[in-house]
């Protein structure tokens, strides 16, 4: 009867070891005698150089037999949580390692870590700063409200329309516990379920509820804050979701080298194109500031209200920011500023642009601004001929979370309605 190969290695691995043991015993025997006959010093010298020789020529013996496949390796080396985090089960959560205890800056675009001496942005990031994909992601910190919040659609009609969608790899909702809503998000089959029924009722007025009849396209994917590996304590970032999320992205599985960073509450009014974001003949790309609202500190860069405006990220900066300061609260870094701001000063970016800057319009491929606030509680109170590329629209009449106006609600809806009719390839 032919033995199993593994019965073979495992004979191979015992009578190695074995023989390893027998040199060893005879090694140490020799060494003590050699010791008394001639001396320690001199003649200890000459035996450890000749057990070194032997060492090397057992290790390298060793070293050949193949590894069993029951053999244990431990888990002594350490883990590259980057990688772990992009393991994905079938079942589209991310898998992770429960034992990993450190955290890793690792990707084939960075070359350093930010705590290395004398890192930088540039140092860890310019290849991946320099040279964008031609598709990118879309990350919406999504805030659940009820089903007769039409903003997200309204959102992804307006991408649609632009061509926006045609150059996007995936669109993530990063959602969150919040129980004042009644939508627990800690378990991703409840995610699944909940999450996908809501979207598809609210983008596609579909009634039906059944669970298990509902689709979405696999370009959109809702992903809970659990099911990102982070390398912070996420105590407080679970209890401030809203400022939460934005730290949470940028380590997204298989995220992008560049996303947008995107409110539920934005539309699109421009054809989309690549010189919006990208200065080609710079290799850089432009930055915005979107108003007064602070989303956490800035730590002495420019405050720009990331949550109400379309920023354009590079993945490895913003990772970068967030393991260098390594906060444990959310309101202590704002990592879209701190990265953006870094970025500037380091020469790494081609324009930055205060909120609803005129000089855009020099640049940018549609001769307009890029960016207006349309607050129906600020001034905004009725729709208008819009020039700008993104419009963020919100308050009363509007959103959820703001005043009843049931006149104003009913002339954004039809403006909503008339400008977006065709619906987005997710409905």
């Amino acid at each position: 009867m032919k033995e199993h190969p593994s019965a073979t290695m495992n004979k191979r691995s015992t009578t190695t070891h074995n023989s390893t043991l027998t040199i060893s015993t005879f090694r140490l025997a020799t060494f003590l005698i050699t010791a008394f006959l001639c001396g320690f010093s001199l003649c200890s010298t000459l035996y450890l150089l000749w057990w070194g020789y032997c060492s090397d020529s057992i290790l390298s013996t060793s070293s050949l037999k193949p590894h069993s496949h029951h053999e244990h390796h431990g888990n002594d080396d350490p883990i590259d949580v980057m990688s772990a985090a992009r393991k994905f089960s079938s079942e589209g959560t991310i898998a992770m390692n429960s034992t990993t205890t450190t955290t890793a800056f690792t990707s084939t675009a960075y070359s350093c870590h930010p705590s290395s001496p004398g890192s930088t942005i540039r140092s860890c990031c310019q290849s991946s700063i320099q040279n964008p994909p031609d598709k990118i992601d879309i990350v919406i910190p999504y805030q659940y409200r009820n089903a007769s919040d039409q903003s997200l659609k309204y959102e992804l009609r307006s991408f649609e329309k632009s061509g926006l969608l045609d150059h996007v790899n995936t669109v993530y909702l990063i959602v969150a516990e919040d129980t004042s809503s009644g939508a627990n998000e800690s378990n991703a089959k409840l995610i699944e379920m909940r999450y996908s029924k809501y979207i598809t009722k609210m983008i596609t007025a579909n009634n039906d509820k059944d669970a298990s009849n509902i689709h979405i396209s696999p370009q959109l994917r809702i992903i809970p804050m659990d099911d990102i590996r982070v390398p912070f304590k996420t105590k407080k970032y679970e209890e401030n979701a809203k400022l939460g999320k934005s730290h949470y992205s940028p380590f997204i599985p298989g995220l992008a080298e560049y996303y947008l960073l995107v409110p539920d509450d934005i539309v699109m009014l421009r054809t989309y194109s690549r010189n919006i974001w990208f200065n080609a003949d710079k290799s850089l790309p432009y930055a915005h500031g979107f108003g007064s609202w602070r989303g956490g500190n800035t730590r002495g860069f420019p405050n720009i209200a990331e949550l109400h405006g379309v920023n354009f990220i590079n993945r490895c900066a913003m990772q970068y920011v967030i393991e260098k300061y390594n906060v444990d609260d959310p309101e202590k870094l704002s990592p879209t500023a701190v990265s953006l701001g870094m970025m500037d000063r380091e020469k790494l970016l081609a324009g930055f642009y205060s909120y609803n800057s005129a000089k855009f319009k020099e640049v940018g491929p549609h001769k307009t601004r890029f960016f207006m606030e349309c607050h129906t509680n600020g001034g905004c109170k009725s729709p208008r001929n819009f020039d700008q590329i993104f419009v963020n629209i919100q308050g009363n009449g509007i959103s959820i979370e703001y005043k009843k106006a049931d006149k104003m609600k009913h002339e954004w809806e039809s403006w909503f309605e008339k400008t977006f009719p065709l619906p987005s390839r997710f409905e």
